[in-house]
């Protein structure tokens, strides 16, 4: 035990020579077993072992039992201990929380402030096993969960580790029975009074009838939906990343990149913006996703209203969240371009008119144009979608073959385009790229070349006020 112990905390890099480890003791057989193997190890890798008991103040003599046993255990170890004591029902009450929930919340409270004594590196041991974690996995399961949940308990979060995650409960049982060393029984564990007793007490066992290794099988699995969810979840790092641009306090998506998007990392990364939003992804599930989702199909203006005063709201080209209440972007007017068309832009009165037509084999020189007020573009190179509208955090232009870029903001200081009027201008925009700075110049990036197929023509019409 106390071998593969050692070897599971140096493959997840648990405990450092000279941190403390401050290990949670109830005085059950998990956490006194927890107990003798870090006792063990503390010897040989050169950590110091606290103990920290918190006592619930629910089981009466039967709690005060338990706690003298953990103060015992440790007096003849010569280990400090530290004794927490809270009213966990008036916890519960006041904070409108489970019991489970409340003793759970006070229990890593007693860690964190144990932790703040040591003055230096510390570690928080707990001891749950492979039957918590099935059991971890079978209540997410039940209740409702996304991938993350199925992954169950991890061996290090933070500064909390799990040295006996890979061992089950009869090989815990059989380790202190072979060194002869007592444990205290919990009675309210043998009630089925809270849901996770209900699994570990009806459902594991007969999961454990239908197969022996049920409980090893349902650990391995949650491993494998780990490595899964990792993988996943660095990719949706990088959808974030293409895809989100913060402004001001809110969240945009561009429409065209979203909808493209695996239907996974779409809704891994709306979920990832409402929860920033919010701050807190308590109460926010996929029902609120699928509605933020169900934008990209409507048309612009369609706003919803979604927990801790969210709103989301289709812009144009792009998706708005934020929050705080009902918020207008009156500093940006537009046009989604989405076919060949007149397209009228009523607080300029300004109109466009857009083709796409297949480039003619012969014709040669469409970037050259005699009117400033029409511009040509390779029409397959857009990436985005193109919108016709005033300038927003993060524009640029590509400003020669060689793909380089200028920001609309350097552009306009270089133009002495006076500051009072640069929000008055018009462009032409695939996403932040923009294509044409409407009466001043057009970018290089989607410029006509010997392999364009599809032509986008686009003029400004005068005289139309």
């Amino acid at each position: 035990m106390i071998e593969r112990v050692y070897q599971y905390i140096e493959k997840y890099h648990m405990i450092q020579k000279g941190d403390t480890v401050i290990a949670g003791v109830s005085g059950g057989a998990d956490s006194v077993c927890l107990f003798h193997v870090l006792l063990k190890l503390s010897q040989t890798m050169g950590f110091t072992l606290w103990v920290v008991h918190v006592e619930h103040g629910i089981r009466g003599k039967e709690a005060l039992r338990d706690m003298e046993f953990v103060k015992a255990l440790c007096k003849s170890h010569n280990i400090t201990c530290s004794v927490y004591h809270y009213d966990v029902r008036k916890l519960a009450k006041e904070q409108k929380l489970t019991e489970e929930e409340a003793g759970r919340k006070v229990r890593y409270e007693s860690f964190e402030l144990e932790k703040q004594k040591c003055g230096g590196p510390a570690k928080i041991a707990v001891a749950h096993n492979m039957n918590d974690n099935a059991e971890t996995l079978l209540m997410h399961l039940i209740r409702g969960s996304g991938l993350k949940g199925l992954c169950g308990m991890e061996a290090v979060r933070g500064n909390i580790i799990r040295p006996l995650l890979f061992v089950d409960r009869e090989e815990i049982e059989g380790f202190l029975d072979k060194i002869g060393q007592e444990y205290c029984n919990d009675s309210t564990n043998l009630t089925t009074d809270y849901a996770r007793n209900k699994v570990r007490l009806q459902i594991l066992p007969e999961l454990l009838r239908i197969n022996s290794k049920a409980v090893q099988h349902i650990h391995q699995a949650a491993g494998r939906l780990e490595e899964a969810n990792r993988f996943l979840q660095h990719q949706s790092d990088i959808a974030y990343e293409d895809m989100v641009v913060k402004e001001k306090g809110q969240f945009f998506f561009q429409v065209k990149a979203l909808q493209q998007a695996d239907d996974y990392l779409k809704g891994e990364v709306v979920k990832r913006v409402l929860t920033e939003c919010a701050g807190s992804s308590r109460n926010l599930g996929s029902i609120h996703v699928d509605a933020v989702l169900s934008l990209l199909h409507m048309e612009s203006g369609k706003k919803l209203s979604l927990p801790y005063n969210i709103t989301a709201q289709r812009v144009y080209d792009r998706l708005r969240i934020w929050q705080g209440g009902d918020q207008t972007e009156s500093e940006e007017i537009g046009v989604l371009i989405t076919k060949s068309g007149q397209y009228n832009i009523s607080e300029r009165e300004e109109t466009f008119l857009v083709s796409i037509e297949m480039r003619e084999k012969n014709k040669k020189n469409v970037n050259k144009q005699e009117k400033t007020c029409t511009k040509c573009f390779d029409y397959d190179k857009i990436k985005n979608g193109l919108v016709i509208r005033t300038r927003r955090t993060g524009d640029y232009l590509i400003i020669d073959e060689e793909g380089h870029r200028q920001s609309l903001k350097s552009f306009f200081i270089n133009e002495k385009i006076e500051r009072e009027m640069r929000n008055q201008i018009l462009l032409v925009a695939d996403g932040s790229h923009i294509l044409w700075v409407v009466n001043y110049r057009s970018g290089m990036g989607c410029r006509v070349d010997e392999d364009t197929k599809r032509i986008l023509k686009i003029q400004r019409l005068e005289g139309l006020k």
